[in-house]
């Protein structure tokens, strides 16, 4: 399914379940090009597998300002669950709530700043990333790329790859996370090439092949 939308049209998908294992390798769930917000709610995507740059659950690739607001949905099967990567000048804000990415064939959820200036601020709560092959969250950031940000707010990253958890990979990408349990992943949190993680000091982040290096902690406000 693919939207590219007027910049002023709200599209809201309910009550879907998009399932392309009859098509295999499905390209995408969902591809977003332009639009001004995506709602997808009580949906299920999965078997989406086709080559990169496809084979995302959601692909919300915006051209322009644009929202994603992802609720009570299970997203799993594909290879990344949820890849957040404008494109352009293209600017991301990304909400997903109480859904389930788990057993992705990669990422669970990826913000990727390539090929864009824009950059994304995501915000996932209450919810479960886990069973993902790769890393269950991460940013993965080019040399010169924008500033991504992800707030993890009583979510599960369990049972996650060796990639990480949590993991933050370059420059001006930067995760906070509070209220969540990180266990059982082959490595829990992953810092590489100034990425940053920080904690607000009331996580569990144990149990993991390796836990990864203690976030630094900041104050809650």
């Amino acid at each position: 399914m693919i939207i590219n939308a007027a910049a002023t049209d709200i599209i809201v998908l309910r009550g879907l379940d998009i399932d392309s294992a009859s098509a295999t390798p499905g390209l995408n769930g969902i591809r977003f090009l332009a639009g001004a917000a995506l709602h997808v709610e009580d949906c299920v995507i999965r078997s989406n597998t086709g080559a990169a740059p496809n084979g995302a659950g959601i692909l919300f690739s915006p051209s322009g300002t644009a929202e994603l607001y992802v609720h009570n949905s299970t997203i799993n099967g594909n290879n990344d669950g949820i890849r957040v990567q404008p494109t352009g000048a293209g600017v991301a804000k990304v909400m997903i709530d109480s859904s389930a990415i788990e057993n992705n064939n990669l990422a669970g959820l990826k913000a990727d700043g390539t090929s864009n200036t824009g950059g994304s601020n995501t915000t996932i709560v209450n919810s479960s990333v886990s069973g993902n092959t790769n890393a269950g969250i991460s940013i993965l950031n080019p040399v010169g790329g924008p500033i991504i940000k992800i707030g993890v707010d009583g979510v599960a990253v369990a049972n996650n790859g060796l990639a990480g958890g949590l993991r933050a990979e370059g420059a001006n990408a930067t995760i906070r996370v509070g209220r969540s349990t990180i266990s059982g992943n082959g490595l829990g949190t992953g810092i590489f090439s100034g990425g940053v993680i920080s904690s607000y000091g009331d996580n569990q982040i144990n149990g993991n092949t390796s836990d990864g290096p203690n976030p630094p902690i900041i104050p809650l406000k």
